[in-house]
């Protein structure tokens, strides 16, 4: 199954959606059209991408797009840009050079983080159903200072990185071991790639229901 077709089947249209790491908004635009009824907040601190996703969005009323990067706090952190801007990171490329040399991280970019717990609580928002992580190995880190938000998240769909990719990012069995500490148990793997793939847990402390 896609998790495409996973999601449109288990969740709901007022769904609370945190998306981070929205590129260029395909998936923000898709989140939008296929919760009219829910809020959509997507991150994406690359200036360039965040325009296009503006741009791709603008007819969207149920989506807010924030020019920054979730982080342990609010701060300013350098961005290693990629060439093709989808494997920008917080962290130092490693592995990736290796695995996709046509790929260069030539230029740095200052952006702003802030905190997801904190996010939210200005935000007042009491639930998550569905956390959407694309964040080039820095997943565990934002996740781990935002553990208030971790836990009233009922579905996580991550990134995980199968190789070390970037400098102090956790590698997927540590990763899962870590979340099953904290009641996330993994519904669907899709693992295609020797290097990266994505994950999709569920949280058995909320009251959730695979169909």
């Amino acid at each position: 199954m896609e998790i495409q077709e996973w999601i449109v089947k288990n969740l709901n249209d007022d769904s609370v959606i945190i998306e981070a790491g929205a590129a260029s908004g395909t998936d923000t635009l898709w989140f939008s059209q296929t919760f009219p009824k829910g809020r959509i907040f997507a991150f994406e601190p690359l200036t360039v991408s965040f325009n296009r996703t503006l741009e791709r969005i603008a007819n969207c009323d149920n989506v807010e797009v924030y020019n920054v990067a979730l982080g342990p706090t609010e701060s300013t952190e350098e961005l290693y840009v990629s060439s093709n801007k989808v494997s920008s990171s917080l962290l130092k490329p490693t592995g990736h050079i290796q695995f996709h040399p046509r790929v260069s991280f030539e230029n740095k970019s200052t952006v702003r983080t802030i905190n997801l717990d904190n996010f939210l609580k200005d935000q007042r928002v009491e639930q998550v159903d569905l956390m959407w992580l694309d964040m080039q190995g820095y997943e565990h880190t934002v996740l781990s200072h935002s553990s208030e938000t971790l836990s009233k998240t009922r579905y996580l769909y991550s990134e995980v990185s199968l190789k070390e990719m970037y400098a102090n990012s956790v590698l997927y069995n540590e990763f899962k071991s870590w979340l099953k500490e904290r009641g996330f148990e993994v519904l669907h793997e899709f693992l295609y790639w020797e290097d990266m793939g994505n994950v999709l847990f569920y949280n058995e402390n909320l009251d959730t229901e695979e169909i």
